[in-house]
């Protein structure tokens, strides 16, 4: 789930905070946009952290103790484990932007591999890029990059998106040696 705000009203708003204007603060309006990415048939019941961070967070939502969660750990990376029959996927964080890689095994099907936009006002592909266009902003998933490991070198692998109305999948013109794990 990806949340945005309008910046510029956040800002405003941060300015009638300072200057403690009730009325101001109860007529001021944030526009927000939410959009959510479905991995359509995936499986995260199998998950593995790994660089647990030094904090812990505590969720105590509702009445029931019995699904409050405390003390819980964080990690810089999770990966979920077959997420699609022979099909891994690691999610990270880079220069502050989450990031995710599908590590596809050798009798993994990357075709498998297809996540639903729910939310989002138009999607389309330019020049290899998704492009995700909500009322706040535009947001660019960069082309995809594929490669393997072949006799210890980094090989990389025509990779495109495929873009079926909100459906987006992956594509692999010239294929990829099926025996050896594609990332």
């Amino acid at each position: 789930t990806y949340i945005f705000h309008n910046n510029d009203q956040v800002e405003e708003l941060h300015d009638i905070l300072l200057i403690k204007d009730p009325a101001a603060m109860k007529n001021h309006i944030v526009s927000g946009h939410v959009y959510n990415i479905n991995f359509i048939g995936a499986d995260f019941s199998r998950s593995q952290g790994h660089d647990a961070q030094k904090h812990k967070y505590n969720f105590f939502r509702g009445n029931n103790p019995g699904k409050w969660a405390s003390n819980v750990p964080i990690y810089h990376e999770t990966e979920f484990i077959d997420m699609y029959p022979n099909i891994d996927m690691k999610v990270y964080s880079s220069e502050g932007m989450p990031k995710y890689d599908f590590i596809v095994k050798p009798g993994g099907d990357p075709n498998l591999i297809a996540s639903e936009y729910e939310g989002a006002d138009k999607l389309y592909l330019r020049n290899g890029n998704l492009i995700i266009q909500t009322s706040i902003n535009s947001i660019t998933e960069a082309a995809p990059i594929a490669y393997q490991i072949i006799d210890g070198t980094k090989v990389f692998i025509k990779c495109d998106y495929k873009l079926n109305k909100n459906i987006l999948s992956y594509s692999f013109p010239n294929g990829y040696d099926k025996a050896k794990s594609l990332i």
